[in-house]
């Protein structure tokens, strides 16, 4: 660390450790792990200082409580004083991030490390397994209710939603190609609605059928399959109910209850 003492003397000790040959005078003193100068001020009572705010004070005074001394330059070991300005927190970090100094965006840690961010089952809160996910998705697809699936698992049913459209735990799990709503239910890239009518359309061009105008005869179909399915998961979720009130399934159970044969 640089002690200096107060008056004249620290003054010729400060600038004795300044290197005046470029653009930018830069300390070449202590500097802090960010590369900011520091030196210690002896007089009423010893305190460490960092150099451009002190070189700051030399040159204009005092500085105003609650402000900061920022750097025109960017350069952090800059002490010189026309390179120097006053401002707030709220202008020293636009100032910084307009710099490009701030990890914000594409360069915050978790685009560039993401492997430390504790994510799935390693979070420390984590209420499923990554197996657990699965079936719940699994459970959904074959008919099962986001409430019916967080009475069973007693948890909010908030959470089972995000965990069905993807929002928790979506990690190689996208949402449809097609309607972008509804999640993929291992049916390629597209929910199960989206391929049961890219299905039937292909099936009619194969038998000839001529469609002439193919985005109306989708919102067709979307009618008719939505209604189908619906009626699919209501019986599904008939039994799903029946199974819950008889006995008490475990997840796996009931996937095997309600799994297509």
């Amino acid at each position: 660390m640089s002690h200096f003492l107060s008056g004249a003397a620290s003054t010729a000790a400060f600038w004795a450790k300044v290197d005046k040959s470029g653009t930018c005078w830069l300390w070449h003193g202590t500097l802090s792990a960010n590369g900011y100068g520091k030196v210690t001020r002896r007089g009423e009572g010893k305190r460490t200082v960092s150099a451009h705010r002190f070189s700051y004070q030399l040159a204009h005074g005092s500085i105003p409580k609650g402000k900061f001394v920022c750097h025109k330059c960017d350069m952090p070991a800059c002490v010189r004083p026309d390179h120097l300005f006053l401002g707030t927190n709220r202008q020293n970090v636009l100032d910084a991030k307009k710099k490009g100094r701030l990890a914000v965006g594409k360069r915050s840690g978790a685009y560039t490390h993401p492997e430390r961010r504790p994510r799935g089952e390693n979070h420390g809160r984590a209420l499923f397994t990554q197996k657990r996910v699965e079936w719940i998705r699994e459970l959904s697809a074959l008919g099962a209710s986001a409430p019916l699936l967080a009475h069973l698992l007693d948890v909010q049913l908030s959470q089972i939603q995000r965990i069905i459209s993807g929002q928790h735990w979506g990690d190689g799990y996208k949402p449809c190609a097609d309607c972008r709503r509804r999640p993929r239910m291992k049916r390629g890239n597209r929910c199960r609605l989206c391929h049961e009518i890219v299905r039937r359309l292909r099936l009619r061009e194969l038998n000839g059928d001529a469609i002439p105008d193919r985005a109306k005869e989708h919102e067709q179909l979307r009618v008719q399959v939505t209604r189908l399915l619906r009626s699919q998961r209501r019986v599904l979720r008939r039994a799903l109910k029946e199974a819950l009130r008889t006995t008490n399934q475990s997840l796996e159970n009931l996937l095997v209850l309600l799994r297509p044969t």
